[in-house]
């Protein structure tokens, strides 16, 4: 075949015959190819069922949804939109980015991808036993070095047992409770322009890369702006706010919903592990005055009369890593207690890292949860739904699936209070789960 005849195809370009009969010389002179259209990477075949699971919390609590993953030693987060907060962050369910962020405990497979969530704007608070807040710090700030390729300092200062000078979130901006205003936390756009003046009522802090603490509060003869000279790069925004906590922590309410409290709860674990118990307090008519028609309970109002009680009704608990002992008394947290205005939770999320008896030594050994010490207590409390999670991942779905169906085929049955957070098979409609699919 002569060379005019050949042509050489690659992909959707056809290169001329007269290229082959070209000497290599001119072929360097030569434009290159063009095409109508790049070549584009493919998508790796994949399931059209997420790993991502969501759950709605029964009544009176609908309005809250569960939406999360997790595997023991692999990943667990749980995002909660309606108290804008996730649990753990072993994993980023998507692109929301919540301003609180409870940390159970510091294995990575709950904390690693805390990063994603600290931010300049708005800083989360974030959560996290008192004994590991230094670390998740130190953890946090080593990548933002990492990002600058400066060695920088913390602007949380920690003691020994944990606690620091936390800072609070005033105007979307991270604050020291306790210190004077700082200088603006962003330069002036051109240095014939100065940004307000800042105010009382909108504090700042800026955080110094080189002296790796707070700068010194400015006096009055001091510019508190953004000095032309000085390097952008040697001003770091604070991104985070940790709050240490321990089961002696007062409740405190959350910033974004002042209606809600949290509480910290107990966990048994290889290293500090704790719980988070979400309440809603309402106000609700002392028993006295039921029986009272609304005429006589407003004329006691006028009066100044107290009708009405502080009333706690726990929303749900989610418990980080630990055994079942933390459950075995039947915590007031768990069971209520109505003469003290409060009432049973309705919801708990805890591991279930092991099904078999035969896994009894590395759940002792590594303080995780066996199905069969949890199995007593979820039967003991029929109003609280169990949301179990964190398996192992020596068990494939098909066969955590298979395992608590099967306790349905024996005499007690396979308890009607538990979620098992799972794909069980659930045929999605519009978004919505609907009944177990055929197959």
């Amino acid at each position: 075949m002569e060379p005019a005849q050949i042509e050489k195809k690659a992909g959707n370009l056809v290169m001329p015959p007269d290229i082959i009969s070209r000497p290599a010389s001119s072929l360097s002179q030569l434009e290159a190819p063009t095409c109508s259209r790049p070549t584009f990477a493919t998508p790796l075949p994949q399931s059209s069922r997420s790993q991502t699971l969501q759950w709605t919390l029964p009544r009176p609590f609908q309005q809250h949804k569960l939406i999360g993953r997790s595997r023991a030693a692999w990943h667990t987060s749980f995002l909660l939109p309606s108290l804008n907060a996730v649990l753990d962050a072993g994993v980023i369910i998507d692109d929301s980015r919540p301003q609180n962020v409870f940390i159970t405990h510091g294995h990575s497979d709950h904390s690693y991808n805390v990063l994603v969530y600290c931010r300049r704007m708005a800083p989360p608070d974030i959560y996290i036993p008192a004994e590991t807040a230094k670390f998740l710090d130190n953890y946090i700030v080593s990548s933002k070095s990492l990002n600058l390729n400066l060695s920088l300092g913390s602007y949380h200062k920690f003691d020994e047992q944990g606690n620091g000078n936390t800072y609070q979130t005033v105007d979307g901006r991270l604050t020291p409770r306790s210190a004077p205003i700082s200088r603006s936390m962003t330069p002036s756009p051109n240095p014939t322009s100065k940004p307000t003046t800042p105010t009382p009522s909108t504090p700042t802090i800026a955080f110094s890369a080189a002296r790796g603490q707070s700068p010194k509060p400015p006096s009055e003869s001091e510019d508190i702006y953004y000095e032309e000279e000085e390097d952008p790069e040697d001003v770091i925004l604070p991104t985070h706010n940790i709050v240490p906590v321990t089961t002696s922590s007062p409740s405190f309410t959350l910033k974004t919903h002042p209606a809600i409290t949290v509480s910290i709860l107990p966990r048994n674990h290889t290293v500090p592990s704790v719980g988070y118990l979400f309440v809603q307090t309402s106000n609700r008519l002392k028993p006295t005055y039921k029986s009272l028609p609304g005429p006589e309970l407003k004329k006691l109002r006028e009066q100044g009369v107290e009708i009405t009680y502080k009333h706690q009704t726990p929303i749900l608990a989610f418990l980080g890593d630990g055994d079942h002992t933390s459950l075995l008394d039947d915590p007031e947290w768990l069971v209520g207690n109505p003469e003290g205005g409060v009432s049973h939770c309705p919801v708990v999320i805890t591991e279930c890292s092991f099904l078999y008896e035969s896994h009894r030594a590395q759940a002792v050994k590594t303080k995780h949860t066996l199905w069969d010490d949890l199995e007593p207590i979820v039967r003991r409390h029929p109003r609280t739904t169990f949301v179990l999670m964190h398996f192992s991942r020596r068990y494939g779905d098909a066969e955590i699936v298979e395992f608590f169906e099967g306790l349905g085929k024996r005499e007690e049955g396979c308890p009607s209070n538990i979620v098992v957070w799972v794909d069980g098979g659930n045929q999605i409609v519009e978004g919505k789960v609907g009944s177990r699919m055929k197959y």
